[in-house]
């Protein structure tokens, strides 16, 4: 969408949350979703820390797993046209940030995406979800947050063309975010909720 429409910064966001809509909706599990429900859970007692940490190794793999075979089908896949250069935009974007500042647009990120989960069980209907989950997540691009599993895939994607060490994105992007969306998402969302 960048491309398509020379690079105007709203209209070139309007498909990032398609695949969360399709995730949310859909009824598959988001890390950032197991925020609210889990952790509540471990606060009440009524499940334990390695449990919770168990629950999210699965769910972060399925998602990281996701996020790579995208990375990998547009890397050579021949999805991107050559004047699609925003993709490794985005991620040297994302590379070039430093540290603290990448959790903290996470930690917004993760206040978002948790804030979904209760907006999505309030909802009555599949359209106000759709709605909801649709403009949530619209945020992160328009407020130019992270959000950790596009992070892990944008860079990815960057290690597949371009010229990064997976190690590197891991310490100096994703991980950063991952602690972000986490943080925001425990303690801006879930933990203030139910206290």
């Amino acid at each position: 969408m960048t491309a398509a429409t020379s690079g105007d910064p709203v209209f070139s966001a309007l498909s990032y949350p398609l695949g969360f809509v399709y995730i949310v909706i859909g009824g598959c599990q988001l890390y950032t979703e197991n925020a609210l429900p889990p952790v509540a859970l471990v606060l009440e007692r009524l499940a334990s820390v390695p449990t919770l940490l168990h629950h999210w190794g699965i769910v972060l793999a399925g998602n990281f797993s996701g996020g790579a075979i995208g990375a990998t089908a547009l890397a050579f896949g021949g999805v991107f046209s050559p004047e699609a250069a925003a993709a490794m935009d985005h991620a040297e974007k994302g590379l070039g940030t430093p540290a603290t500042t990448l959790f903290f647009k996470a930690t917004f990120a993760g206040l978002i995406v948790t804030g979904v989960v209760w907006v999505v069980y309030a909802a009555d209907d599949t359209i106000s979800r759709l709605v909801a989950v649709y403009l949530a997540f619209l945020a992160i691009p328009l407020g130019d947050l992270n959000h950790v599993v596009i992070s892990f895939t944008e860079m990815l994607y960057f290690a597949f063309v371009g010229d990064l060490s997976v190690f590197v994105g891991l310490v100096d992007f994703v991980i950063p975010v991952l602690l972000g969306d986490t943080f925001g998402g425990i303690v801006l969302v879930t933990v203030v909720n139910y206290f």
